[in-house]
């Protein structure tokens, strides 16, 4: 192991990026074992062996030499394209610019799997499209990884990048693409856990208080927002732009609640994914499902995933808003969701339909021919998580669109439950939006 190194050029910018990152990690949480797959000479090792974290290992399948600036014998040589088991699990599994050097396909595959399988929480970098670099093959926007990594269990926490945006003494990609992720199988009482043990049970928020999105206060209710979108159009991401600001101020308006984002979208067209992919940063979740085979308006995939999402994030409640119906005076409508969250009910805009189009439906599903259908409009529903799971989990996958919200609500009131209205002076659903009226919209809230 060669100290003088770290004074040197490159190691010395190389290590000052990492000790940063590792600072505000253990911060957040306690760290006593590390691997690094992918560790090249070792920065990140360095920087954690001098936070007093002695337990690490490094995995590359080039040999550093008298450059490996962590303890020899914690050193392995493997071609991180093979599969890997060290028999053991460790607290953080680091995996930092050095997937976009590997093959798509079964070698990213092995990477991956081999990350999440040694630990519960990964560190993870991997350069973006345009990016550029040495031997750099396989770049991919956020999204595609948080997918990847949704896909075996883990959670995006955002919870470095808002501390580290603006100090210039980490590398810029690691301040651009740089997250966390918790594994949430198995989610129990109030925190991310993982089969093993609790990942977020110990993380203090409280340290971070420019940490977007994610609260530590005590609270009877959590909420999942989900936008599920359908992105074909320019004004369709105008109105995506324009939700992700509205939710940060409905988040604000929420007093003793926690609140978190979603944006899940059933397909985005190839032009527009750059750009979608930079606003979907601007939630806690985003995921794009590309399920072209079952496409059903954008909505039932969407909303399937996101009641996926609340058991992972332990919510109590799911608020879905479609792309096109905006919350136009966040504080009132977040006073008006007080009203109704500690009741058993589906709540929204109450509608009448005079309509038989919906009886065979009504008719597989076991339920009363109603006419006029009375329901809670599908432009913006809450209701708590176990509604959903019971009532809308089980609508027949022949529903699309248009009836999801009358079956759903049908459903409910069958089984003798309520449902209750949302004052639609503080939203409105403005289907068609142009990009110059998102603009307006935009600038009002802001203001």
């Amino acid at each position: 192991m060669s100290h003088e190194l770290v004074g040197k050029s490159p190691y010395f910018d190389w290590v000052r990026s990492a000790s940063v990152v590792i600072e505000t990690l253990l911060l957040i949480r306690p760290i006593e074992s590390a691997v690094d797959f992918g560790c090249n000479c070792g920065p990140w090792l360095r920087a954690l062996i001098d936070q007093g974290v002695d337990d690490v290992m490094g995995i590359d399948i080039a040999d550093p030499g008298d450059s490996l600036l962590f303890p020899r014998e914690r050193f392995r040589q493997h071609d991180l394209t093979k599969p890997l088991d060290l028999g053991r699990r460790f607290d953080l599994s680091i995996g930092l610019e050095t997937v976009e050097e590997l093959e798509a396909g079964e070698s990213t595959e092995e990477y991956l799997d081999t990350l999440a399988h040694h630990s519960d929480l990964i560190l993870f970098s991997a350069a973006t499209p345009g990016q550029g670099g040495h031997l750099h093959i396989n770049e991919r926007p956020h999204f595609y990884w948080h997918a990847q990594l949704a896909m075996r269990g883990y959670t995006r926490l955002d919870v470095i990048r808002p501390v580290i945006s603006g100090d210039l003494r980490v590398a810029e990609w690691y301040r651009k693409n740089l997250f966390l992720y918790a594994r949430t199988e198995n989610a129990k009482g109030g925190g991310i856990a993982s089969s093993r043990t609790s990942v977020t049970s110990t993380i203090k928020f409280d340290q971070l208080s420019s940490t977007r999105g994610i609260s530590c206060k005590p609270t009877s209710h959590r909420i999942l927002a989900l936008i599920p979108g359908m992105i074909l159009a320019r004004n369709h991401v105008e109105m995506i732009h324009l939700q992700s600001y509205i939710l940060e101020r409905l988040r604000l308006s929420l007093e003793d609640c926690e609140l978190f984002t979603s944006l899940i979208c059933d397909h985005i067209s190839a032009e527009l994914q750059n750009e979608i992919a930079a606003i979907g940063e601007r939630f806690n979740y985003f995921e794009v499902l590309n399920d072209l085979k079952r496409w059903q308006w954008g909505i039932r995939n969407p909303t399937t995933r996101g009641i996926q999402l609340c058991r992972e994030f332990n919510c109590t409640h799911l608020l879905r808003i479609i792309q096109d119906t905006f919350i136009l005076e966040p504080n009132a409508f977040a006073a008006d969701m007080l009203g109704v969250l500690d009741r058993q009910v589906i709540a929204g805009s109450i509608h009448s339909w005079q309509t038989s189009a919906h009886f065979r439906y009504c008719d597989e599903m076991g339920l009363e021919r109603q006419n006029p259908l009375r329901y809670v409009h599908g432009a913006l529903i809450l209701a708590p998580r176990s509604l959903w799971e019971q009532f809308y989990l089980t609508l027949p996958n022949s529903v699309n669109h248009f009836f999801d919200d009358c079956l759903f609500t049908q459903a409910h009131l069958q089984s003798e439950g309520e449902i209750a209205g949302l004052s639609e002076s503080t939203w409105k659903h403005l289907h068609g939006i142009d990009c110059e009226q998102c603009a307006k919209l935009k600038s009002g809230i802001l203001a």
